[in-house]
């Protein structure tokens, strides 16, 4: 066909558009047409026709012409019709019996004949404007929406493209599930603050049940060392709020089965992690060359398995699965039963609870996010041998208040860190307060106080008992195990019961500080000797434990700084290859550095 006759055939599809414009007859329905279209509120572009009709009605209502009898002036009509002419293109019969035919083999990729338009002029356009990375994800997208012939014809004639195509095809749908999944997230949290409310949790720290309910964590100073980060928990509990919510309508229980749970969370944080770790390295693409990102990580603590990449074997996979359960899940229900140290015939009454009853440990169990009870274990028909009992999981009030708490990379999809300043600050406040030395870290650390030394026999207090400290800018790795130390030597020689719920503290704790405090004493000249200076075969009980603690102190600052920086307590930064703290003193007004 002609330029002429396609244009011959457009005027007259007008005219005919026109007289129907004038009889009223599609106005309604381009307009039920429009709003069907919608997405998410917003009105894609639409087609020239139902544009065509809607400048009509809007150039009527505002000039001052009147209508003619039949509805519209005509002269308007015309007007608006020679205006689009030049930037218009008018299809033919032929062209959009060939396009609806391809909007029907689409597999729903195209809604309409409209949106196969709009995506033919962009992978055009960027065929010949701007071919790269964009047109090949333009081509891995449009590839697994072929019809079965056209991949038949493209594996006879270029086998090599097709075996391509076909495992970036894989690729592009394993990353659009990872996607999904990250919104599915989002869809969660946001259910979970509209319908989950405190009647479905439990006031901490735990509920009355029969003492042989009880499951227990286990008692600390510190938080353990495997916790690099507070987001993954976070991920974690959406997960169990979710189930809760739809358990409670169903059978009107708020316990969840713990073992099914535990089973049910690796997928699903799996492929959050990897969609989150392509958002983050988008991100560090951003950032100039001289910017350490190691301190901008959102994604530490977090699984990452690529599957195109054989190196993620199954084996793996696995550890990687057991590693991510056991520190921010909790353990397996036999990990769980080998901490009962007691049975029910013989137990000291002077026995720690955690040790008649079991404790589990995780992030959850250790923060209060969560609470535990133990069913006890039933004999079997066929042997008449008890079995482990099971658990059941639920969640806190502190588990739902930090649901509640806005995140960036949740509720805005900001990338430049994974908990926001009210998360911080809750994790401050309400999660570590049971953790007496480590709360004791934080706030000298987050108020940017250290200890003066005195003399050798560690003495940090004046006169009036009051401790002895000063003002530091930031903090370095050594300044904060000297300072993790110099606590400990001060808790060692306190009484800290009325730190304590209970008001007594536990035997291990007071045991922990009372020989910590010894060797830090008797081995701190050598506190910053290097390490391989004191590996040594003769060593004496003393040195062997002055080792173990000093590993136990790195790792310990390790885990505890990633922890503040996360929460937004200190502002880290890598200067010179080496780690520094910046803090933000409310007494003396030291700014955080930006």
């Amino acid at each position: 066909m002609s330029k002429k006759n396609a244009i011959t055939d457009g005027e007259v599809i007008k005219k005919e558009l026109i007289d129907k414009i004038i009889k009223k007859e599609l106005i309604d329905k381009v307009a039920e047409n429009i709003k069907n279209e919608q997405i998410d509120g917003k009105t894609p572009p639409i087609s020239p026709y139902s544009q065509l009709i809607w400048d009509i009605m809007n150039l009527k209502i505002q000039s001052d012409s009147k209508p003619s009898d039949e509805g519209f002036d005509k002269n308007i009509i015309s007007e608006l019709l020679r205006a689009n002419e030049s930037d218009s293109y008018v299809l033919d019969r032929s062209e959009i019996e060939k396009i609806n035919l391809i909007v029907g083999k689409s597999s729903g990729r195209y809604k309409n004949k409209d949106s196969f338009i709009r995506e033919a002029i962009e992978v055009m356009s960027i065929f010949w404007n701007n071919p790269g990375p964009e047109l090949n994800m333009r081509m891995k997208s449009l590839w697994k929406d072929l019809p079965k012939e056209t991949k038949e014809y493209v594996a006879k004639n270029s086998p090599d493209y097709f075996q391509q195509m076909e495992m970036e095809s894989l690729e592009t749908s394993y990353e659009d599930s990872t996607r999904q999944e990250f919104v599915d997230f989002q869809n969660k949290l946001k259910n979970i603050r509209e319908s989950f409310s405190v009647k479905l949790c439990f006031n901490d720290p735990a509920p009355k049940f029969k003492e042989e309910h009880y499951v227990y964590k286990k008692s600390s100073l510190v938080l353990n060392n495997d916790y690099d980060r507070i987001f993954p928990a976070k991920l974690v509990l959406i997960l169990l709020a979710d189930q809760i919510l739809e358990n409670s309508k169903a059978t009107g229980s708020v316990w969840i089965d713990y073992s099914d749970f535990r089973d049910s969370v690796f997928e699903k944080i799996k492929k959050f992690s990897y969609h989150l770790k392509k958002l983050e390295e988008q991100n560090f693409s951003k950032y100039p060359e001289n910017v350490k990102i190691k301190s901008r990580k959102i994604t530490i603590g977090l699984p990452y398995i690529d599957p195109k990449d054989s190196k993620f074997h199954a084996i793996r996979e696995k550890s990687a699965k057991n590693e991510f359960l056991d520190k921010y899940v909790g353990p397996t229900i036999r990990a769980w039963q080998k901490t009962i140290k007691y049975n029910e015939y013989y137990c000291p009454p002077d026995a720690p609870r955690e040790d008649k009853y079991g404790y589990v440990a995780g992030i959850l169990a250790d923060l209060d996010l969560v609470i535990f009870k133990k069913t006890l274990p039933v004999e079997t028909d066929i042997n008449k041998k008890p079995v482990l009992p099971f658990l059941s999981i639920s969640l806190t009030r502190k588990g739902l208040e930090f649901l509640k708490l806005e995140n960036p990379i949740l509720d805005d999809e900001h990338f430049d860190k994974s908990l926001s300043e009210g998360e911080g600050q809750f994790f401050k406040k309400h999660l570590i307060g049971t953790y007496v030395l480590e709360k004791f870290i934080v706030d000298y650390i987050y108020q940017g106080k250290e200890f003066d030394r005195l003399s050798n026999s560690f003495e940090f207090m004046d006169k009036s008992g009051k401790l002895l400290i000063h003002d530091v800018e930031f903090w370095d790795s050594e300044s904060i195990m000297k300072m993790i130390a110099h606590l400990i030597l001060f808790l060692g020689d306190k009484n800290l019961d009325d730190a304590y719920e209970d008001k007594k503290m536990p035997k291990t704790h007071e045991e922990f500080l009372s020989s910590k405090s010894a060797l830090i004493k008797k081995y701190y000249d050598q506190f910053w000797q290097h390490e391989a200076e004191l590996i040594s075969k003769d060593k004496t009980p003393n040195e062997r434990d002055w080792e173990d603690f000093k590993k136990w102190l790195k790792f310990y600052r390790i885990s505890l700084m990633g922890r503040m920086s996360e929460s937004g307590l200190v502002n880290w930064e890598i200067e010179d290859n080496k780690s520094k703290y910046y803090v933000l003193s409310q007494n003396t007004g030291i700014k955080r550095k930006k």
